[in-house]
């Protein structure tokens, strides 16, 4: 991979992340930018290394439910994140109508929120 899409990948991740601490009260990292810039890296890397692998193993899901399980790499990775990290972290949390939204639920919650905030600033730097 090219350095300038590791740049943008590294960049798209921090905006990423930054951006779902402020939408999702259960997605936490500890304050500090030196915080938010290990877990970008941790994020990239994590991408880089890790996302073919794990694509690979849930080839024959994906396949049979045609992508519909796609969203399973990201919730992997972010858990991975979690555990390497320890400034990352995923909690439980309470919606304004009273629901109390358990650790599982906030982890597909993140993970749909940083691959969503992810493809739509790549769309928008293409377009």
């Amino acid at each position: 991979m090219s350095p300038k899409k590791v740049l943008r990948s590294f960049i798209f991740s921090a905006i990423s992340l930054y951006l779902t601490t402020k939408l999702i009260p259960g997605f936490i990292i500890q304050p500090g930018i030196a915080n938010l810039l290990v877990a970008t890296i941790a994020l990239t890397l994590l991408n880089l290394v890790l996302r073919p692998i794990i694509k690979l193993f849930l080839l024959p899901i994906n396949l049979i439910t045609l992508g519909g399980f796609r969203w399973l790499t990201t919730i992997i990775i972010l858990y991975i994140l979690t555990w390497i990290v320890p400034e990352v972290d995923i909690v439980p949390f309470t919606l304004p109508t009273g629901l109390v939204v358990g650790k599982f639920v906030a982890t597909i919650i993140s993970a749909l929120s940083i691959t969503f905030i992810h493809r739509l600033q790549a769309w928008l730097c293409y377009n």
